[in-house]
């Protein structure tokens, strides 16, 4: 199951981005972790950008 998962990404079948649904920055990180846990938050994937 997991080969043809990856497969899918490889090929561009599946893409990551719709998965995503929350943002963050790295600095937010201290903050966010409580706040994203909360079912009401309704966080899909959260991404967090570490990037400068």
């Amino acid at each position: 199951m997991i080969d043809k998962t990856v497969d899918l990404f490889r090929k561009e079948k599946i893409q990551a981005n719709q998965f995503i649904s929350h943002r963050f920055e790295k600095n937010q990180v201290p903050d966010i972790f409580a706040k994203i846990n909360e079912p009401g938050a309704q966080v899909i994937k959260a991404m967090i950008t570490l990037a400068e």
